[in-house]
């Protein structure tokens, strides 16, 4: 999740820069915990992008970006992770992902 969005496509000049938006306004929240044996982590990100001060947007963009992922510990053998994202935002297509994750340490 970029704060500081790029374009590298716009063409360098003493006005201008790829950066084309470095104004911010984030809230990055987060809860963990744990039930019985299962481990649980929560995040979530609620931005909204204003542009720079040369070129400000006329309405802010905004996106909210989402984290969550569950562990179980089977003492012996190894722990199992799953985990899942989603994203979504003004000027992006919504994205979701997830995964499936074994550890096991000696």
């Amino acid at each position: 999740m970029p704060l500081i969005s790029i374009n590298p496509n716009l063409e360098i000049t003493p006005i201008n820069s790829p950066i084309f938006s470095n104004r911010v306004k984030a809230h990055h929240f987060g809860l963990t915990g744990t039930v019985q044996k299962i481990d649980w982590k929560l995040k979530s990100s609620v931005v909204q992008q204003l542009g720079t001060y040369n070129n400000p947007f006329p309405e802010a963009l905004n996106y909210w970006y989402n984290y969550i992922s569950l562990e179980y510990d089977f003492d012996n053998f190894g722990n199992i992770r799953v985990y899942g994202a989603f994203d979504n935002g003004d000027n992006i297509d919504s994205n979701f992902g997830g995964g499936l994750e074994y550890s096991f340490s000696f």
